[in-house]
């Protein structure tokens, strides 16, 4: 009978299939044989993708029982899962099994060693098999009997057509193939028909001794060698000639030899190579020549040659193997000691999810012991609730190598709950396999429990119990639209001055406790009617209503302010601050309430323009105020935009030298845009807009190529500096180092020619990153000017801090400096200050002869100002340089006669010192 022509393919199918599963045998078994005999998983990996393809399914596992040898309670163990992608990739997947005991189908068939099959849906399908499978629909079971005592079984589901006895017998010719070769080894079969054929073809035999990279000894049943490889000679340090005939123990232990001795004596002496056994796969010790141990891994297999019994031992120098088993070691007690100082807890799970380490908070924040979290046991300490969502996310997220990340509840045994966020990644070796997870749990119990506090109370600010924003806005909505009689509400928009300060000098909790004081002050200098709301950081608001008198917002003001002024007690200090207001009065309510919220910002904005602790009503003409403003922001943005800005300089003159000592480059708009444009409103508006970094860039370029020009015409001695200013924002900016970098190397000056003038600011609003800055300015041997001096705040006490070079005293000082006692003390002072701290000064503004003498007489160092010198442009400052000759220099500085200078007044009153005009007619010493 002619067989059709579907079988007869599907015969060829079957037996290509059975060529490919025996290749991929030989082949692995023949390059690393005691892979095979250790690991399983790739070979059946490939058997399981032959079977899938043949029986068109889509889904299989193979599972092994253990624990029969020992006589324990057997359990499944899973070696190998494999998908196939669309029928046509191999998806390997990688899971545990949640239930591993047997149930009574697998048992039965491992028992009676006879494969089953179901076509039904409604078939139970079996409950042991790994979480991660698909939905079956149809599934079939076959026996594996190997040399193993534990029986095995392959599982495969899925199959685009019923599964019938035809292609389950052409399934079960594939795995009795599989069965045969797992028996009798083929790399064996290869070893001993190379032996056989040693007596004749010995070139042959000497070729695949000499291209073993692993050792290869061959031992007569006596235990005297008869052949070693090179491979062995390095080993052991010998040559064969020396070694061949010696006995094996000579160079691997007698526990290894002996054993083997005695199975080659039982070794039937007419084998053929059907019945060589390989031996177990042991480590032991092997013997140099000069008497020196070293590690190493033993194979063994005996077989016949010419009728004689021989053993060959393929051999493994492990000592790196030890080597490396010693520094994972280390690695391992350091990475204990490290995890067990982290502050979460952390788990390294194997593949299969078992836990291997968790260190000390895992433990704390179980509450579980070392035995109950290692295995599966971890996994009990995740909240019932929350267990089957959390593997299943982890599983997929591994599956598609994505990082996990989840928030769960850990529950410990004696009923506490723990929150805390789950984060967990993949590991890999150096061949990028995976070998297991990093699990990271963090405590964040108080920062869930906060989340729910904010969900109940969403209408309220937690740290000051205070109306949030949201909220805020819908109970001013409610004020403005309100039908009650009095219907004049007004809005004040509170900012702290100085809050800023105790954040970074004192720390968060020093600014959380003046943020409730203040929160606390406000409510009691309003009425309980009246609406107090915190919008966020130091601002608040005051909503009022139902107003008496125009004058209630301003008097409120003033009690607020004055409140608020009062010291506050944190810690062991008082911190001291104030409020800026901002006042916006709706005399009918009909205003729009984003209407009436910017007129209450606007009018804070000038009240911090004007003045620390201040309030400030809203009017028309601070919105026109606000409207020049943007309109010189859009002048501004224009002049950058078409390098409109151009560049003067400013000389200083050196009191003592009667020279030149540096010139100071300013910024400025040209004349046709008017007064209006002061260069401190341009600068001021510059950093408000963000473009005083592209500005300041163009000037500290332009000032140096300036300054390098006149230098290389010969107009500059070699202590002439040139300064620039450097504002609080452009410290900020990180680039500004590598601005000054490019300056100077470009235009070809040294860094020591460059002053960096600072104001006062820059320094009281220091920032860590500021304070690195101005450090980094400095070591580039760049000298630091603080400029305006004495009108800012506080800036004495960073004074002995700071890497400062000169003090400019500021011009409101030198202005009427002959004629007011009081500028004339400031000025001493900071004399006096700067003598003691090794500083130069110089004083700004000078106009007039006599105050250069004052200056002179009281020890200032340098001047500039209009006395001397108009602020030039370059080209001007070069033909003034010309024309200047340090005699000519003289006539700008005439000094008296400090001897016949007699002060106004008694010295009981210390009155200011009096200059006649006789006097002042005193030439200037040569």
């Amino acid at each position: 009978m002619v067989q059709p022509e579907h079988n007869r393919r599907k015969d060829l199918e079957a037996r290509q299939a059975l060529e490919r599963v025996q290749s991929h045998y030989l082949q692995r078994t023949g390059e690393v044989s005691v892979e095979v005999c250790t690991q399983p998983r790739k070979l059946y990996e490939s058997l399981l993708r032959e079977v899938l393809h043949l029986a068109g399914a889509e889904y299989g596992c193979v599972l092994r029982l253990t624990g029969v040898e020992l006589a324990e309670t057997p359990f499944l163990e899973l070696v190998s899962v494999v998908g196939l992608d669309g029928k046509t990739g191999l998806a390997r997947q990688y899971d545990t099994l949640l239930n591993r005991s047997p149930d009574a189908l697998m048992q039965a068939v491992m028992n009676s060693g006879v494969s089953t099959w179901a076509n039904n849906k409604r078939t139970l399908v079996p409950n042991c098999l790994p979480d991660c499978r698909p939905s079956i629909h149809n599934f079939a079971i076959f026996p594996l009997v190997t040399r193993r005592k534990s029986p095995s079984l392959m599982f495969i589901a899925n199959a685009d057509k019923s599964f019938s006895e035809e292609n389950i017998a052409r399934i079960e010719s594939i795995l009795s193939v599989f069965v045969r070769l797992h028996k009798n080894s083929s790399a064996t079969k290869q070893a001993q028909a190379a032996v056989q054929k040693y007596r004749q073809d010995n070139r042959h035999y000497s070729r695949l001794l000499n291209a073993n990279f692993n050792g290869v000894m061959t031992i007569d049943a006596n235990g005297e060698v008869n052949a070693i490889n090179p491979a062995c000679e390095r080993y052991f340090e010998v040559v064969s000639s020396m070694a061949c005939g010696s006995h094996a123990t000579k160079f691997i232990s007698g526990q290894v030899i002996e054993p083997l001795l005695l199975q080659a004596s039982t070794f039937h002496s007419g084998a053929t190579s059907l019945d060589t056994s390989m031996a177990e796969t042991r480590e032991s010790v092997g013997y140099r020549s000069d008497g020196s141990e070293f590690p190493i891994l033993v194979a063994a297999f005996c077989s016949t040659i010419e009728g004689h019994v021989c053993v060959t031992l393929i051999i493994d120098d492990i000592s790196d193997r030890f080597e490396s088993a010693r520094e994972s070691e280390q690695a391992f007690v350091e990475m204990k000691t490290l995890t067990n100082l982290a502050p979460v807890g952390i788990l390294q799970l194997a593949v299969d999810w078992t836990c291997q380490y968790a260190n000390d908070m895992w433990y704390e924040l179980s509450d579980l012991t070392t035995e109950e979290s290692l295995g599966e046991g971890w996994i009990d300490a995740i909240h019932a609730e929350d267990v089957h969502s959390t593997l299943n996310q982890l599983r997929d997220s591994v599956c598609k190598n994505t990082p996990f990340k989840k928030e769960l509840r850990l529950q410990q045994p004696l009923g506490g709950i723990t929150w805390v966020s789950m984060s967990a990644t993949s590991t890999t070796d150096e061949q990028h396999k995976l070998t297991g997870f990093l699990v990271v749990f963090t405590d964040i119990t108080e920062k869930h429990h906060a989340a729910e506090r904010l969900k109940q109370i969403a209408h309220h600010d937690t740290l000051t119990g205070l109306l949030n924003r949201l909220y805020f806005r819908d109970k001013l909505s409610e004020v403005l639209n309100s039908d009650k009689y009095y219907k004049k509400v007004a809005l004040l928009v509170i900012d702290l001055d100085g809050f800023k300060a105790v954040n970074d000098g004192l720390g968060h909790d020093a600014g959380d406790c003046v943020l409730r004081e203040a929160a606390n002050r406000l409510q009691s200098a309003v009425r309980d009617t009246d609406i107090v709301a915190r919008l966020g950081g130091d601002e608040f608001t005051v909503t009022l209503s139902r107003l008496a008198s125009d004058a209630c917002p301003e008097l409120v003001a003033d009690k607020i302010i004055e409140s608020l002024q009062k010291p506050i007690p944190v810690a062991d200090v008082e911190v001291e601050i104030s409020a800026s207001i901002g006042i916006a009065v709706a005399p009918d309510g009909d205003i729009e309430i984003d209407d009436f919220i910017k007129q209450a910002d606007i009018a804070l904005y000038a009240a911090k323009e004007s003045g620390k602790s201040k309030y400030v009503l809203y009017s028309d003409a601070l919105s026109h105020e606000q409207q020049k403003q943007a309109e010189m922001n859009k002048v501004i943005r224009e002049a950058v935009e078409k390098s409109l800005f151009r560049m003067v300089y400013q000389p200083q003159m050196d009191l003592a030298g009667q020279r030149i000592l540096g010139f100071e480059a300013l910024l400025r708009l040209p004349d046709e845009f008017g007064m209006e444009y002061m260069p401190e409103h341009v600068v001021k508006t510059l950093e408000s807009s963000g473009l005083i970094a592209t500005v300041g860039a163009w000037l500290i370029k332009t000032a140096c190529d300036d300054f390098m020009d006149w230098r290389q015409a010969g107009l500059l001695d070699g202590n002439c500096k040139i300064s620039v200013n450097v504002s609080a924002r452009q410290l900020a900016n990180p680039g500004l180092l590598d601005c000054i970098d490019s300056a100077v190397h470009t235009s070809g000056i040294d860094y020591s020619d460059l002053i960096v003038e600072l104001t006062e600011s820059a320094f009281i609003d220091k920032t860590e990153a500021t304070l690195e800055t101005i450090q980094a300015i400095k070591a580039r041997g760049i000298e630091i000017s603080l400029d305006d001096f004495g009108t800012g705040y506080s800036s004495l006490s960073y004074m002995s801090r700071l890497p400062i070079d000169h003090l400019k005293i500021d011009r409101s000082f030198v202005k009427d400096l002959c004629s007011s006692k009081q500028r004339l003390a400031i000025v001493r002072a900071i004399l006096g200050m700067a003598r003691a701290m090794g500083l130069s000064v110089i004083a700004e503004g000078v106009e007039n002869n006599d105050t250069v003498n004052l200056l002179a007489a009281e020890g200032c160092d340098a001047y500039q100002g209009f006395h001397f010198s108009k602020p030039k442009t370059a080209a001007d400052i070069k033909t003034f340089l010309v024309e200047s000759h340090p005699i000519k220099l003289i006539q700008y500085s005439k000094f008296y006669d400090l001897g016949a200078i007699t002060p106004v007044g008694s010295a009981k009153n210390n009155a200011l010192v009096s200059f006649e005009p006789e006097q002042a007619k005193i030439e200037a010493l040569a």
